[in-house]
């Protein structure tokens, strides 16, 4: 029997007696070696971690507090996150638009979340402040018909799990992202989905980017556009 051989049995046992959370673990462990890895090879400095996704989202907010900012957030859920940029971007020139189907997950994804997962049954979340909209349906569907607004700094959302609608939105905004515009993950480590979106978005625009913010887990991570 060959080291090859002998490796897979000896990893069939010790499967045998794992429990069910030891593949999750395994996953997690090696989404975060194979993150460090491809920052490295693309020489991508990571800045001073923070606590929360909210402590990076107030890196950009202090950044976009001028004229024009567009918000653009691409799995809104129950609405949390599209809710806290409105109440701290008071530009009143400022637009957000929160792209889901509201039905869910379209497919199964990795970390263990079934299809349908994150459905809210069609509701919208109530966000009282005209500068809000949502669009409702699959990101290629109406991101078919989207119109982009006249804009100042642009800030687009990845909040999407999966690597298809990741992939999706990052296939439009090759054409949409200027110099100095931000790109945020919401599940950047998960080398499988939003991860892998992201890596081959650069090969794919040839943009070089920063990373700004990101908090100590390297799982929501804000970039900006430097060329």
């Amino acid at each position: 029997m060959s080291i090859s051989e002998w490796t897979k049995c000896g990893l069939t046992v010790v499967g045998g007696r794992a429990s069910v959370h030891a593949p999750r673990l395994l996953n997690g462990a090696a989404n975060f070696l194979e993150t460090g890895r491809l920052l490295r090879e693309r020489e991508i400095r990571t800045p001073r971690r923070v606590a929360s996704r909210f402590d990076v989202f107030d890196v950009a907010i202090r950044e976009m507090r001028y004229a024009r900012p567009l918000y653009l957030e691409f799995g809104v859920y129950e609405g949390e996150t599209i809710r806290y940029w409105s109440e701290h971007l008071t530009d009143p020139t400022a637009r957000f638009f929160g792209f889901d189907s509201f039905e869910g997950l379209p497919e199964d994804w990795t970390s263990g979340a079934g299809r349908g997962h994150f459905s809210t049954n069609g509701r919208m979340p109530s966000i009282d402040d005209d500068r809000v909209t949502f669009v409702t349906g699959w990101f290629q569907e109406s991101l078919a018909s989207f119109e982009m607004a006249d804009r100042g700094r642009l800030f687009i959302n990845v909040d999407s799990d999966l690597y298809s609608s990741a992939a999706t939105v990052l296939d439009w905004a090759i054409d949409h992202l200027n110099i100095g515009d931000f790109v945020y993950f919401d599940e950047f480590h998960d080398r499988l989905n939003e991860g892998k979106a992201f890596h081959e978005f650069l090969d794919r625009s040839c943009y070089q980017v920063d990373m700004v913010a990101a908090t100590r887990s390297l799982s929501q991570v804000l970039f900006r556009r430097s060329a």
